[in-house]
C-alpha cells in the first residue's frame, strides 16, 4: 500500500476510528495502558484472524479493518487485569455473531457488545471501560469528547449521540430522585460515566447496527438508553447495562428494516403479478 494510499484509508471513517481509539490508548496508557496492553494485542490479533478464517471460507480476502475495530473497542471495555484468554474469546465471539447473526443488510448486532456480553455472561468477566479515560483526572474527559464529536460527525451520527447522553442522564437523574439513589449509583461514578461517553460516541455510532436517518436515530437512542436505565432500575446484568441497552435497540432497529423492507417489496410484487400475462 503506497504513502497515497494509506493517507486516503486514514481519512475514512475507519480509518479515523482507528486513529481516535489509538489516541485514547495512548492518553491511558500510563495508567492503565501498559497493563491492558498485551490484552489489546490478543484481543485484536483474536478478531483479524477469525474473521480473516471467515473471508478464506467464503474465498473473498480483504482489509479486517472492521475486526481490527472490533478487537480494539471489546480490549478498552475489558479490564486491563483480566485473563489473558478472555479477550481472546469476546473478540472470537463478536466477530463469528457478525458473520452469522445476519440479515438481508449484513449483521444485526454491534458486534464488540455482543462478544463483551457472552464474555461476561460466560466468565463475569470485569469490564472497566478504560478506553473512557474514567480512571484519569476527570479534565482529560475532553479528549474522550473531542475524538468522539469528530467521529459521530464523520458518520452523521450525532442525532444517536445527543439523544442517548440526553435520555440517558434524564432517566437517571428522575430515577434517582424518585426512586431509591442506591439503586443508579454506578450510573453517576467512574468509570461508568466515562463508559457512557465512550459507549455514545464509540459504539452507539455503528452504522451497519444503527438507523441513518436523524429521526430514527432518536428513538433507537432513547429505546437504548432507556433499557440501560431500566437494567440498573432492576439490578440486572451488573456492569452490562449499556449493552443490553444497545442489542435491544440493534434488535429493534433489524426488525424496523426487515418491516420497511416488506412494505417495499409488496406493491413491486403486486405490480408484476398485474402485469403478467394470463
Amino acid at each position: 500500500m503506497t504513502l497515497s494510499k494509506i493517507g486516503t484509508y486514514f481519512r475514512t471513517p475507519k480509518g479515523m476510528l482507528v486513529i481516535a481509539l489509538l489516541a485514547l490508548i495512548g492518553i491511558a496508557y500510563p495508567v492503565d495502558g501498559q497493563q491492558a496492553l498485551p490484552r489489546l494485542g490478543l484481543a485484536t490479533l483474536s478478531a483479524v484472524i477469525v474473521d480473516l478464517l471467515f473471508m478464506y471460507r467464503g474465498g473473498k480476502m480483504e482489509l479486517p479493518d472492521s475486526a481490527l475495530l472490533t478487537g480494539l473497542i471489546v480490549a478498552m471495555v475489558l479490564g486491563p487485569a483480566v485473563p489473558l484468554g478472555v479477550p481472546i474469546l469476546a473478540s472470537a465471539f463478536a466477530v463469528t455473531s457478525k458473520r452469522i447473526i445476519r440479515g438481508k443488510r449484513g449483521h444485526i448486532f454491534n458486534p464488540a457488545a455482543i462478544g463483551l456480553l457472552i464474555a461476561g455472561l460466560l466468565f463475569t468477566s470485569e469490564q472497566s471501560w478504560w478506553g473512557g479515560l474514567g480512571d484519569l483526572p476527570p479534565v482529560l474527559i475532553v479528549a474522550v469528547l473531542a475524538l468522539g464529536v469528530v467521529i459521530a460527525n464523520r458518520v452523521n451520527k450525532m442525532p444517536s449521540v445527543l439523544a442517548f447522553l440526553g435520555t440517558y442522564v434524564g432517566l437517571l437523574t428522575v430515577a434517582t430522585m424518585a426512586g431509591n439513589p442506591l439503586s443508579f449509583a454506578d450510573g453517576f461514578r467512574e468509570p461508568m460515566t466515562g463508559a457512557a461517553l465512550y459507549f455514545a460516541f464509540f459504539m452507539l455510532s455503528d452504522p451497519p447496527t444503527t438507523p441513518a436517518r436523524a429521526s430514527d436515530q432518536a428513538w433507537f437512542a432513547s429505546v437504548v438508553a432507556g433499557v440501560s436505565v431500566a437494567c440498573l432500575a432492576l439490578n440486572w446484568g451488573g456492569v452490562y447495562y449499556l449493552l443490553v441497552g444497545l442489542l435491544a435497540g440493534n434488535a429493534l432497529e433489524a426488525a424496523r428494516r426487515a418491516i420497511v423492507s416488506r412494505r417495499k417489496t409488496a406493491p413491486a410484487a403486486s405490480q408484476r403479478l398485474h402485469a403478467s400475462p394470463i
